[in-house]
């Protein structure tokens, strides 16, 4: 039976800690102007003149702008008025979640690969690679939600006994990477195909999910009646606009917002360690089609996640 070698786990924390400590700036405007920016907002404070347009047609979640409110409020309650530690929390948080997420997933798997050797090698690159590392501690709704979707789905793919609880925090988890970043919902929609067409689940276990997914939603509307100051689903609101911009004949949209398809993949690759990164695409279309009922779905998700890191 495969194990977590434990100086591993442990020099993985270190090198969580001291990345989340050294870490400065940001990777994408977005952790800014999306997130904190919100929160500042209804703290009284202005990052920037204006916030950003999503705040008036209302699309974003305020399920991390909450969050970020929250451990600034706690913060400054005992004494702690540095932006700089508030950063270091952020960051501090994201990498607990990201490397409570890669944990429950290594455990998850360990017993599906047959190799010592092979598992090894995996779980030193999910420890050790400069990206995961960089990334995990990104106060991002990428990160966050592609760490909740691996949570919920590591927790699903336990081979511990079934519980109710347990499918209750899958579909909990599931459910925050959705309220975290909207566009998971492809990749849940993907997930529960497979739940219910290779996996077989039992539809009293895919309640509980749903049941608790369905609750987290109402959380987030919760999180988005703070933020706008009105009742609203942002959630609805992003679809809405995207669907208003696709069909009506101007949108009112401008047409740079819209990327073509292709463009994430492009991205992605080239963001990367180019040329290996090019062969990404290749790799996981070769892999559907040798293993198209494979027990292992991260895999055929390795590159939604990938990808959708550096989607907009």
């Amino acid at each position: 039976m495969n194990t977590l070698p434990k100086h591993w786990l442990i020099t993985a924390i270190i090198l969580h800690l001291l990345i989340a400590w050294f870490s400065v700036g940001h990777y994408h405007d977005d952790e800014y102007a999306q997130i904190l920016n919100f929160a500042t907002s209804k703290i009284g404070l202005d990052m920037q003149s204006q916030l950003m347009w999503e705040f008036e047609a209302g699309v974003r979640s305020g399920f991390q702008p909450f969050i970020a409110f929250l451990l600034s409020k706690a913060t400054t309650f005992v004494g702690i008025n540095s932006p700089f530690i508030l950063a270091f929390i952020y960051r501090l948080i994201s990498a607990i979640i990201s490397l409570a997420a890669t944990v429950v997933f290594i455990k998850a798997i360990a017993n599906e690969v047959n190799s010592i050797n092979a598992f090894k090698w995996m779980v030193f690159f999910l420890f050790f690679s400069w990206i995961l590392l960089f990334i995990n501690v990104r106060f991002s709704s990428e990160g966050w939600a592609t760490s909740f979707f691996i949570l919920g789905f590591g927790l699903f793919l336990l081979p511990s006994p079934s519980s109710i609880q347990r499918y209750l925090l899958v579909g909990f988890f599931l459910g925050l990477a959705f309220l975290a970043r909207y566009q998971v919902g492809f990749m849940l929609f993907g997930l529960g195909l497979w739940m219910l067409f290779i996996h077989r689940i039992k539809y009293i276990n895919l309640f509980y999910i749903l049941t608790a997914g369905f609750l987290t939603l109402i959380l987030g509307a919760g999180f988005d009646w703070w933020l706008y100051g009105e009742p609203t689903v942002s959630s609805w609101q992003y679809f809405k606009w995207h669907y208003d911009g696709l069909t009506s004949e101007s949108g009112g949209i401008s047409t740079s917002v819209y990327e073509p398809w292709w463009f994430y993949i492009q991205y992605s690759a080239l963001q990367l360690i180019p040329p290996i990164t090019l062969l990404l695409p290749i790799t996981v279309v070769a892999f559907w089609f040798f293993f198209p009922n494979s027990s292992d779905y991260l895999a055929d998700n390795s590159v939604c996640l990938f990808s959708y890191l550096f989607w907009p």
